[in-house]
């Protein structure tokens, strides 16, 4: 279910409440039966709190990098125009967070895809590059992850999509064919790759020089004349999970295996990336039932700053400035399939920022894909709209704001949820079971091409979002209501939203455009208990803070399993787990308010930490301020 209504996102209080249905199995038996008396007695004075293992034993992680490029002088921890230094610390972040894979969005380097030459400060010297050297550099520093038995699963970008970058790249990266990582003869040619840093540079001994697999199903596209794509293009399994990375240029014999005309947009004869929809309808269809689907490229659909999207150029020279019938052709095609096979991310770079939006079809239809903006990993940043600023001036024009949706599009096309800039950091993806989350760490923010060599990486998490395989989502305005959250499981719980409104203010100041709340649910069973579990997520809407908008929160309960005297009691209730998985009162997580517990249904002006029973309906409900996971619960 999709509700359009406004607004942005963020996970609550718990930094990962993750519970499958297995472990809440366990928890619900000791929540639901007056919890634990040694005597039998079947109304003990003190029932134990229920307990639940977080996050379950299944789950598993994995992590995103973006646009690993130096654009500076090498300052004698950055060589061949690889921001190594960034590299390096991003890398330790994974193996701390005890992901399983990392991949890397493209541009690895900056210049990786022809001979160049940089100037090295330490000796003020000027050294020769070649691809070779600049993918080896980035094969060489991915071996702190190798050490652990961490998978790398790299694309292309458009700063290394040369014959020459596409060669080097199967050559350094070989697991894009099969999984092996790690390979003794790769990592001693990427050791062999001109580095004038080893001497400034922390040395990554290569500690594990064993080959590893990780990963099942490969796959990659077939062109008419050649397997060009292989190993560019690919798919496979982990887990739960099928990873569709997308490479949209030159193979490694120069091709563009895209030959239709294109008559309302440029460049897009020589992406490929068209030819191969078929495959990714394929890929994405083929998997498993439950399982989830992420697709990668480096360009996006519809960004804050570049016009440029994975399907070419989205301004057509020729019919500027009328834009009345531009078109980006497959790229309707690619979101009604992700949206068609239950995809929720397409994840990319190229736009040097954090930046999430929902992007729909040009019909304005439901057909939409949340986009993912990698962060910036590189000393070069960017700024929205500046881009279609400098489109719109060529031609004459005064955009309305700085929007490709709005100068491009008329603004149907996109609605904004969350952005920030000028910030260094990554991505942790966990998987469990039917639920995702997603925590965006970054560095301080810089400002606009600010700093010439690394400055300290001080990591902290800025937002959590995600979803449910099972659950709904909904897009909520500024100002909208929060009522329209409202949920049943397949047992038969219900849990709704009875009052709060989206207060957010804040618009996305290049373009002016206002953001978007973009609430998600979801459902964990629970045996033998007195309602499912219920997620929320999506309410937050200020980085770094995990504090949502008054709202209400309704949940129904199996009135069969708590009695009259346990009602009036002040022990059963809405509960959520702290952090050591005990179910506790969801009012006493609140960030202020106090503990208020009444006996009757929610009345306007119940304020934040009231919460009560109402037996008339079998409801339960408390006003709070963050999302999590939510029970019905009695001994809390």
């Amino acid at each position: 279910m999709s509700q359009d209504n406004e607004k942005k996102t963020g996970l609550g209080r718990r930094q990962f409440l993750k519970l499958s249905a297995t472990a809440m199995s366990a928890a619900a038996v000791g929540m639901t039966v007056g919890c634990g008396s040694s005597s039998g007695s079947d109304t003990p004075d003190t029932p134990a709190a229920p307990r639940a293992v977080l996050p379950t034993s299944g789950a598993w992680k994995f992590g995103i990098i973006s646009d690993t490029q130096w654009t500076k002088d090498d300052d004698g921890k950055n060589p061949a125009s690889t921001a190594v230094d960034i590299i390096n610390s991003l890398n330790d972040e994974f193996v701390r967070h005890k992901v399983k894979l990392v991949v890397a969005v493209g541009d690895l380097t900056d210049d990786a895809k022809q001979n160049f030459t940089a100037k090295h400060i330490p000796t003020d010297t000027t050294i020769n590059y070649t691809p070779f050297d600049g993918f080896g550099i980035r094969a060489r520093y991915a071996q702190r992850l190798y050490n652990e038995g961490i998978g790398f699963f790299p694309l292309r970008g458009n700063h290394d999509d040369s014959a020459a970058a596409a060669a080097q790249f199967r050559s350094f990266f070989p697991q894009t064919t099969g999984g092996v990582h790690n390979v003794y003869s790769v990592q001693s040619d990427a050791y062999s790759a001109v580095n004038p840093d080893i001497n400034w540079l922390p040395e990554i001994a290569r500690t594990n020089t064993s080959e590893f697999t990780l990963g099942r199903n490969f796959s990659s596209p077939s062109a008419a004349e050649t397997d060009d794509m292989t190993g560019l293009s690919y798919s496979f399994d982990y887990e739960n999970v099928r990873f569709v990375l997308l490479d949209h240029f030159k193979g490694e014999d120069g091709l563009s295996h895209d030959t239709t005309p294109v008559i309302n947009a440029v460049e897009t004869t020589s992406n490929p990336i068209r030819f191969q929809q078929s495959w990714i309808d394929t890929q994405l269809a083929g998997r498993s039932s439950g399982t989830h689907a992420f697709c990668f490229a480096h360009k996006g659909l519809l960004t804050q700053d570049h016009t440029d999207n994975m399907f070419g150029y989205t301004v057509n020279s020729v019919l500027a400035p009328d834009f009345s019938t531009l078109d980006s052709p497959g790229l309707d095609d690619y979101i009604t399939s992700l949206e068609q096979n239950g995809v929720r991310f397409h994840i990319n770079g190229h736009d040097h920022m954090h930046d999430r939006s929902l992007v729909y079809t040009k019909d304005g239809s439901t057909a939409k894909v949340q986009q993912l903006v990698c962060v910036s990993n590189s000393s070069k940043f960017y700024t929205p709209g500046s881009d279609v600023e400098s489109t719109a001036a060529a031609y004459g024009l005064t955009p309305v704001n700085k929007s490709n949706d709005a100068l491009l599009w008329g603004g149907i096309r996109q609605k904004n949820v969350a952005q920030e800039l000028y910030s260094v950091g990554y991505y942790i993806f966990t998987v469990d079971g039917p639920v995702v989350t997603v925590d965006f760490y970054s560095s301080p923010a810089y400002t606009e091409d600010s700093f010439t060599t690394t400055p300290t990486m001080n990591f902290t998490k800025k937002e959590t979002f995600g979803y449910s395989l099972n659950g709904e989502e909904y897009i909520i305005a500024q100002g909208g209501s929060l009522t329209v959250v409202d949920s049943t499981s397949t047992g038969g719980t219900n849990a709704k939203i009875i009052n709060g409104k989206n207060g957010n203010l804040q618009q996305e100041t290049a373009s002016g455009r206002r953001f978007n709340l973009h609430v998600n649910t979801g459902w964990l069973t629970a045996q033998d208990s007195l309602s499912e579990i219920f997620f929320l997520n999506g309410m937050t809407y200020t980085m770094g803070s995990e504090q949502t908008d008054v709202f209400t929160l309704s949940m129904s309960y199996d009135s069969s399993k708590v009695s009259s005297s346990e009602i009036a009691g002040g022990k059963f209730g809405i509960a959520t787990n702290d952090d050591d998985g005990t179910w506790i009162n969801a009012v006493d997580q609140n960030f202020g308010g106090g503990n208020t517990f009444v006996q009757r249904a929610w009345q306007e002006g119940d304020k934040l930490g009231t919460w009560g029973v109402d037996t008339a309906t079998n409801t339960v409900w408390a006003v709070i301020n963050y999302n999590g996971y939510f029970a019905v619960v009695k001994g809390m």
